[in-house]
């Protein structure tokens, strides 16, 4: 097994590689180390992840965090030029907290600045590229294009 990097105080690259299975959480890992810029970018991600935790007042479990060209390609629904690429992007849940549109609400209250947020029901995918467009999208159906705007769908 890869050895692990410490991002920041609260979160491993193990916690950011997408990992349903062992290969893919080893593939992912050493796409992240050996691809220059995506650890300090990662840094840069994780210490906003721990601003979300700090809002929230929970800790937050990253689904999705850096993950390789190969592996994205295998997955359904995923795109060529995802941020997930490049470790500006995070797919996160927070059941302590609440559903993905409440969590969602309380970033926006909380004044977390980010570049997309999209509420795929399940989890909250969060682009937190230093553009800071603040979009907000929700996915209404899979498979279909997202509609503008956070709405309270569940």
């Amino acid at each position: 097994m890869e050895k692990d990097v410490k991002l920041s105080n609260e979160f491993m690259l193990s916690d950011f590689a997408y990992n349903p299975n062992p290969e893919f959480l080893q593939q992912n890992m050493e796409y992240a180390k050996n691809t220059k810029g995506i650890i300090s970018r990662l840094i840069k991600t994780s210490v906003r992840a721990e601003e979300i935790q700090v809002i929230l007042g929970k800790k937050i479990h990253i689904e999705k965090g850096i993950i390789c060209p190969e592996v994205n390609n295998m997955l359904l629904d995923s795109s060529p030029t995802s941020w997930h690429l490049s470790g500006y992007a995070i797919d996160f849940t927070c059941e302590a907290f609440g559903s993905p549109y409440k969590i969602c609400m309380d970033l926006m209250r909380g004044y977390f600045p980010f570049d997309r947020l999209y509420n795929e029901v399940t989890h909250l995918h969060c682009c937190i590229h230093e553009n800071y467009r603040m979009i907000t999208r929700t996915l209404l159906q899979r498979g279909m294009p997202f509609a503008e705007g956070m709405l309270p769908w569940e």
